[in-house]
Formats: structure tokens, C-alpha cells, sequence
């Protein structure tokens, strides 16, 4: 039986109906009267992830908005996507963060910048191969992250990478411990380079 997470039901409904976008797209409304005035940022971010209780590093992929707010600090709403597998591929974990990080940035042009922030992470765990008699489990979890990275504006667009850890809150179930032997853990770290477009 899947766990029932602890969070607003009307996002816990659109993000059981797959939809992302609007939980994304509800993020984003929250953070334009902060950033009336402010330039739009949107853009791409690839990278990879390697969580605490994973088999390997995973591929990640996310799209973001960035808000311009005058001076050095900038608003980013984002949303990213990745797969990671556990014990061997036995358990596979769908997990999709919305998060909302505020920037730090120190110049114009060639600017390193420090980030922070808190979100959320849909997880959707899928018991496989030896573990296929096991009941899927999906939750809600709280997440906060923070790093560093670099961003070198380019006329209208800019590229940037940067290095980011995510704590998130350990996911429990009665055959998820019997399985790993304990929580499952979807915290880890975060590398990514992104590329965004200035209006």
C-alpha cells in the first residue's frame, strides 16, 4: 500500500496526475511579485546527481526561471528530473524536485555566485526483479540545498555550472526497510552546467 505524504492536497493531486509543469508553474506565481520589475531568466539545466543511497551517479535534467531582482541578490524556481536505481536495480526511484534557491551573485559578466534554498521531492519507488512482489511506495519530502557555482553572461544568454548539496527527508515503509535495511535516503550532491536566456 502506497504511503499517503503529508502535504497540500490540491499539489499532491497534480503531481500524482504527472503533472510537474504545474506544480512548476505554481512555484513560479508565487515568486513574481518579488520580482515585478526584474529580468526573466528562463533556461536548462543538465547534470549529475549522486544520491547517498544510490547504485551510481545519475543523469539529471531541469528547466529553471531565474528573476533578476535589482542588486546581487536573484530568485531561481526550478523543477529537474532524474532515475536512480538501488541494491543492484532492485528498487528503481523516479524522484522530481521543485525547488525555490535564492543567489547570491558578487559581479557583472563573469560572476560567481553562492545559492540556497528549500523545496520539495515527489519520489516514486518501483520494487524490481527479486523485490517485484513488493508494494510500491511514493512520498513528499522536504528538501534544502545549498552551493556555489559561476555564471558568464553572453549578450541575451548566459552559461553557467555549479555544485550543489541537497538534504532531503529520509523516505520509511515496512518493506522499503526490510529491502535496503533501512530509510531511503535521497539526499546527496548535485553538479550541473545550465544555459539561460535573458528578456
Amino acid at each position: 500500500m502506497k504511503k499517503a505524504p503529508q502535504c497540500n492536497a490540491a499539489v499532491w493531486s497534480a503531481i500524482r496526475r504527472g503533472s510537474a509543469t504545474v506544480a512548476l508553474a505554481v512555484l513560479m506565481a508565487l515568486g513574481f511579485p518579488a520580482a515585478a520589475s526584474a529580468g526573466q531568466d528562463p533556461g536548462l539545466r543538465l547534470g549529475y546527481y549522486a544520491g547517498e543511497d544510490a547504485d551510481d551517479a545519475v543523469p539529471t535534467i531541469g528547466v529553471f526561471t531565474r528573476f533578476d531582482i535589482p542588486g546581487p541578490l536573484n530568485l531561481e524556481v526550478s523543477a529537474d528530473y532524474r532515475r536512480e536505481t538501488l541494491l543492484d536495480g532492485d528498487i528503481e526511484a523516479m524522484v522530481i524536485p521543485l525547488r525555490v534557491s535564492a543567489l547570491l551573485n558578487f559581479l557583472p559578466g563573469l560572476s560567481p555566485y553562492l545559492v540556497a534554498g528549500a523545496g520539495a521531492e515527489y519520489v516514486d519507488l518501483d520494487f524490481r526483479n527479486e523485490l517485484a512482489g513488493f508494494s510500491d511506495e511514493s512520498d513528499l519530502v522536504f528538501e534544502v540545498h545549498a552551493g556555489a557555482g559561476i555564471e558568464i553572461g553572453l549578450g541575451p544568454a548566459s552559461l553557467g555550472a555549479d555544485l550543489r548539496y541537497c538534504r532531503a527527508t529520509a523516505i520509511s515503509g515496512d518493506e522499503l526497510n526490510a529491502a535496503l535495511g533501512h530509510d531511503y535516503d535521497p539526499s546527496g550532491w548535485t553538479a550541473s552546467l545550465t544555459l539561460g536566456f535573458s528578456f
